[in-house]
């Protein structure tokens, strides 16, 4: 039996619509990353929703809602322990599909690692060796397609700092992690101000102070920056 074929008219009225829709996608997306720049994070994320709802199979927006995703767990006050979980959850699910569709993106790989990571810090590191397992993986995935990836160099530190020996932690990375995230991004807050924080547990109170001077002389456009400054501040200001 003869297979039926799909109406011309058909056709061509789907590639229309999807044509009419790459646009619309492009500038909800832009919107998104408006809303993450104000610190706006649950409406970066329906901003994100309805990019994906015109372009679903685009792993940029996959992977940069669930970054938002991330940071909507991380700073929305209002979310009660089940619903920031739940949001950690969302954004794995954002990242894997990600992955799945774009298996040689960085930065689809790094948001993976980022919400695994930040889930298993939610729910304990040491309850939650697996996750960390996997964000390492990610990690050095992420490292294997770009190694001037920052963030992460960035992550890898934190993962050294906080996963226990026996996992695989080696606090003898996190310094030498740190340093190279500096190196490739020198005007960003946020690898300054943890790489200080590192320095001051470990009592480097001169190493600190100068990784704490360069931040505060940096600008601090965006509402992460400006978080990362106020924190850059605090701690220059306790310094011994």
């Amino acid at each position: 039996m003869p297979q039926s074929r799909p109406h011309p008219l058909r056709t061509w009225t789907l590639a229309a619509l999807l044509l009419a829709l790459a646009p619309l996608a492009v500038a909800q997306a832009d919107d998104a990353e408006a809303f993450v720049d104000a610190g706006r994070f649950t409406d970066a994320v329906a901003a994100y929703d309805a990019a994906l709802a015109a372009s679903p199979d685009d792993a940029t927006l996959l992977a940069r809602r669930a970054r938002a995703r991330v940071y909507r767990a991380d700073h929305a006050t209002e979310l009660s322990d089940a619903e920031r979980e739940a949001a950690y959850e969302a954004a794995v699910a954002d990242a894997e599909r990600a992955v799945e569709l774009a298996p040689n993106d960085a930065e689809a790989t790094f948001e993976l690692s980022r919400a695994l990571g930040r889930m298993a810090q939610f729910r304990g590191v040491v309850q939650s060796l697996n996750l960390a397992g996997r964000m390492r993986e990610a990690l050095d995935r992420t490292l294997e397609l770009d190694p001037t990836y920052a963030s992460a160099w960035h992550a890898s530190a934190l993962w050294h700092a906080e996963v226990p020996w026996v996992a695989g932690g080696r606090t003898r990375e996190v310094v030498p992690s740190f340093e190279r995230a500096v190196e490739l991004e020198p005007d960003v807050l946020g690898h300054r101000v943890a790489f200080a924080r590192i320095l001051i547990a470990e009592e480097a109170y001169d190493r600190a102070r100068a990784q704490l001077d360069a931040a505060a002389a940096l600008p601090a456009e965006t509402f992460l920056a400006q978080r990362d400054r106020e924190a850059a501040e605090a701690l220059r200001a306790d310094l011994p």
